[in-house]
C-alpha cells in the first residue's frame, strides 16, 4: 500500500466517487475531495496532501489552472491535471504552472498510478 495522501478536485461528484474508488484500489489513501477552487485551496491551508488531481474545468469563479496557480505559491504540492481538457489555448494556460503530470479523460488505471509514482518520485513524500 502507498503512503501517500492525495486530494481530488473535480467537479463532478460521480466522476470524483470513481476517482476515489479507482485510487483506493491502486492503494492510494484519499485526502479529501474538494468541487471547487475555494474549497481545494481551504482545503490545504489545514490538511497538506502529498499530491493533488486536478481537474480543470470547475465550479465557481476560478478554473483548475487558476487553483494550481494560487496552491503552488501555498505550497509545493505536487499537481497533476485530470482534464477533458487538451485545446492549444488550455495546454499554454497549463504549461505555465508547470505541472507534475497531465492525464486526458478517460485515462487508465495503469496511466493514473504511472503519473502519480513519477510525480512523487520528483516531490518525494515526507
Amino acid at each position: 500500500m502507498n503512503s501517500a495522501a492525495i486530494h481530488i478536485v473535480e467537479n463532478d461528484v460521480i466522476i470524483s466517487a470513481i476517482i476515489k474508488m479507482r485510487l483506493e484500489k491502486l492503494g492510494f489513501a484519499i485526502d479529501g475531495i474538494s468541487k471547487t477552487a475555494q474549497q481545494v485551496i481551504q482545503s490545504i491551508s489545514t490538511n497538506r496532501p502529498d499530491l493533488i488531481l486536478m481537474d480543470i474545468g470547475l465550479d465557481g469563479d476560478m478554473d483548475g489552472i487558476e487553483a494550481a496557480t494560487v496552491i503552488q505559491k501555498m505550497s509545493p504540492i505536487p499537481i497533476i491535471y485530470l482534464t477533458g481538457y487538451s485545446d492549444p489555448e488550455t495546454l499554454e494556460r497549463v504549461k505555465e504552472t508547470q505541472p507534475d503530470g497531465f492525464l486526458i479523460k478517460p485515462f487508465s488505471d495503469e496511466s493514473l498510478r504511472t503519473a502519480i509514482t513519477l510525480a512523487l518520485s520528483e516531490n518525494p513524500v515526507f
